[in-house]
């Protein structure tokens, strides 16, 4: 929605005549605006289906704003003419010079990574750009991770057994998440325990303390590792997931069954929505 409003507030704010010609100044403008021109669906043969009748805007005042949160370091040219959004992983960002509200951009907002590869302003536009947010001090990163991991940890109690949840991938660059289907719930550990994939220089697998909340699974693995359209469970290992690391409680997937063996297949918005919760 927020895309819609700033493209319909670009359109009138430039429209020579206009009620809203050069009268936009401010959030209390754009406001007004919004009260008085959006609130309705546009009457069109293309709304006829629409699911709504009347959309709210509310003005939050800038004094009622909670800024007792950690600061961060500024990003290079965030006073410049440019677009921000969220990206992929804990306080990452994309940003590109100037803002397009073409139809293949505006698709490319419900994408976790998005992309200009087909942009009708492409000439004008800049490819999109990672960044990450900086704290101003150790003690706001401490503070920042250990809301992120509670976040987390929160998702990862409604994973039941027999899901597939997803879980970070501690920074592979091939996957930016595993797919995990759950033995069981969450549950404490009560002693120290390692999965078949942990080995004593720590590189791989999980090892857990008492008192650390995991999850009992099976890793699904790619059925092709070139065309990556399918996956499999691995059913002669078992991995360990901590809580805090799971992403999303359970992933939706089509299955199919060949001589015996079932395999998985993602679609592409269930990636991205998967995608978008990676922290």
């Amino acid at each position: 929605m927020g895309v819609a409003v700033k493209h319909f507030a670009s359109l009138s704010v430039m429209a020579v005549g206009g009620k809203w010609y050069s009268k936009i100044l401010c959030a209390y403008d754009l406001w007004r605006f919004c009260c008085e021109e959006l609130r309705k669906p546009a009457d069109s043969v293309r709304n006829w289906g629409v699911q709504f009748n009347e959309r709210f805007f509310f003005l939050v005042k800038g004094e009622d704003v909670d800024t007792s949160g950690p600061t961060f370091k500024a990003v290079d040219r965030t006073l410049a003419l440019h677009q921000v959004r969220a990206g992929v992983g804990l306080l990452a960002g994309l940003k590109r010079d100037r803002q397009c509200y073409c139809e293949y951009c505006y698709d490319q907002c419900s994408q976790a990574q998005p992309d200009s590869v087909g942009c009708h302003n492409k000439s004008h536009v800049d490819e999109w750009v990672p960044f990450t947010l900086v704290e101003q001090s150790e003690s706001q990163a401490r503070q920042t991770r250990a809301a992120a991991a509670e976040a987390c940890h929160e998702r990862g109690v409604e994973v039941a057994r027999g899901a597939i949840f997803a879980r970070q991938s501690a920074g592979d660059p091939l996957h930016p998440y595993y797919l995990v289907k759950a033995l069981s719930g969450v549950q404490q550990a009560l002693k120290v325990m390692d999965d078949d994939y942990y080995t004593p220089s720590g590189n791989a697998g999980v090892k857990a303390t008492p008192g650390e909340w995991i999850i009992e699974g099976r890793f699904l693995e790619w059925r092709d590792e070139d065309l990556c359209d399918e996956y499999y469970l691995e059913t002669t290992k078992k991995c360990l997931s901590y809580s805090h690391h799971v992403v999303c409680a359970e992933a939706t997937f089509s299955k199919r069954r060949v001589r015996g063996r079932d395999f998985y297949k993602i679609s592409n918005a269930e990636h991205q929505r998967i995608l978008a919760l990676v922290c």
